[in-house]
């Protein structure tokens, strides 16, 4: 449809807004509000963030099968994915977010950046034109079970407390983490 798959850093000219100009969103917000509002930037970039490391897994896992194919350069790549994306988990503590929350926004909830976390774990681990036979790895197939297990759970809490609805992205999520679950099970 003319859209780009995945966010790349080579087609972006600006930096990513810093956390810490949640000031200025505070000057619109009554005084009178949770302080857990104010952290609309840090929630934004760390969101962002997450999608520049599936745009990576996409573009390096998920695309054409190139000649000269290495695939001990693609296990290191992928293994330097995982890395980030442990990261990116870690980091996901400093949002101040706290489990069970009774707020209803899903991106104030640290269950939906576990959910987003297993997904991507899933896409990580999948066969794709690099990695396509992974029956002979454990560890691979060990990481698509526990994450689609995960995720399949981490739905279904977020949908009954009204954090998520379903939409044709969440249905293909579930969808791919179920699929996922039944084979690997």
């Amino acid at each position: 449809m003319g859209r780009p798959l995945a966010i790349d850093l080579d087609d972006i000219d600006v930096e990513l807004p810093s956390p810490e100009n949640n000031h200025v969103l505070e000057t619109s917000l009554d005084c009178h509000q949770d302080t857990s509002l104010i952290r609309r930037t840090a929630i934004f970039v760390h969101i962002t963030e997450y999608r520049l490391i599936c745009g990576r897994i996409i573009k390096s896992l998920h695309g054409l099968k190139r000649s000269g194919h290495d695939e001990s350069q693609i296990y290191a790549l992928r293994d330097s994915l995982v890395a980030d994306l442990n990261s990116w988990r870690q980091n996901t503590g400093k949002l101040g977010l706290s489990p069970m929350s009774q707020d209803r926004s899903s991106f104030r909830s640290h269950e939906w950046y576990e959910m987003l976390y297993c997904n991507a774990m899933l896409f990580l681990f999948r066969p794709s034109p690099m990695l396509s036979d992974i029956t002979r790895d454990s560890n691979s197939l060990q990481n698509i079970f526990q994450s689609a297990k995960q995720s399949i759970t981490l739905y279904a809490y977020l949908h009954r407390s009204r954090k998520i609805n379903y939409s044709w992205i969440t249905l293909h999520s579930v969808f791919m983490a179920g699929l996922s679950y039944i084979d690997r099970k």
